[in-house]
């Protein structure tokens, strides 16, 4: 009898051990396979005073940053007062950059409704004074894709880690996508707390992201999850889009064949709208771009 009641005691405990880890690491989906990294593209975003690392950050073609929207939402609402700035590399002063507050666009709809997005800029370094698209010299491009299912994703982030040697460090996990929903991205990619503006990176396109992570639920959910930019705000918020107008004004054009040449370096793959309209005719038509 003493036997049978101390097997019983020490499976309570051990399984109430394992619940307790499950709980204390909400976004590792099974082993976790975080390795520490280096990508010039990515940085951190801390509060002035250093108490705090509040997300991830990283930078796209003209030189803005994206990250998820209720990182955003704690810079403008929830320390309205308070500075932030954006670290690369070794987070020396050279590599850090104030967050410019008035030019925050963002939406915090919820972590995991597909609208938690934010675009941000920042000013030059005080020391350098330059900005960091610039003294990193890499971006990624943004792209809009459905083409992933079964392939696989990589998170890249400065997320807690229970190793004391790679707590808040840069560190990337792979794993599947696991598919979409409306305008969520869901993987089985591992992630923790700090990794919320984190890039989605194509993993055979290293340099492409589809979208910004924002939430860590996989031990609920059974998966972790972001905002596509497939959601047109967001899209929009980026700068990325193409704005060319060609008018001409009062003029009469013959019947014939016209074109309009435009550079498309700084694009990224995807698809894209574009628009003729001529007096009250309007005509919009669906273009892709592949690099």
């Amino acid at each position: 009898m003493n036997i049978k009641i101390s097997f019983l005691v020490v499976t309570f405990c051990l399984l109430f051990l394992c619940e307790l880890y499950s709980q204390s690491q909400p976004g590792i989906c099974g082993d976790d396979d975080r390795y520490l990294t280096v990508n010039k593209k990515v940085g951190r975003i801390w509060k002035d005073d250093d108490s705090e690392a509040v997300g991830t950050a990283f930078l796209i073609a003209n030189g803005k940053l994206v990250t998820a929207g209720h990182v955003a939402g704690k810079m403008v609402i929830t320390y309205p007062n308070s500075d932030y700035y954006v670290e690369f590399n070794d987070f020396e002063s050279e590599d850090r950059y104030k967050v410019n507050k008035s030019s925050i666009t963002y939406n915090n709809g919820g972590v995991d409704s597909g609208h938690d997005w934010a675009v941000i800029q920042v000013f030059e370094n005080d020391i350098t004074e330059l900005m960091p698209i610039v003294a990193q010299g890499e971006h990624f491009k943004i792209m809009q894709t459905t083409n992933l299912q079964d392939q696989e994703i990589k998170i890249t982030g400065y997320s807690e880690n229970e190793d004391p040697n790679m707590n808040r460090l840069l560190q990337s996990s792979v794993d599947l996508f696991y598919g979409y929903d409306g305008y969520v991205l869901r993987y089985t990619a591992d992630s923790e707390d700090g990794n919320s503006g984190s890039p989605i990176i194509d993993k055979n396109n290293p340099n492409i992201a589809i979208g910004v992570h924002t939430f860590a639920q996989c031990n609920s959910f059974g998966y972790n999850g972001g905002t596509s930019f497939y959601n047109p705000d967001f899209w929009a918020a980026t700068g990325l889009g193409i704005d060319y107008t060609v008018d001409q004004v009062d003029e009469n054009q013959e019947v014939g064949r016209y074109e309009v040449n435009f550079n498309a370096y700084n694009l990224a793959s995807g698809v894209y709208l574009y628009r003729l309209k001529v007096n009250d005719f309007v005509d919009t038509k669906k273009m892709i771009l592949l690099k």
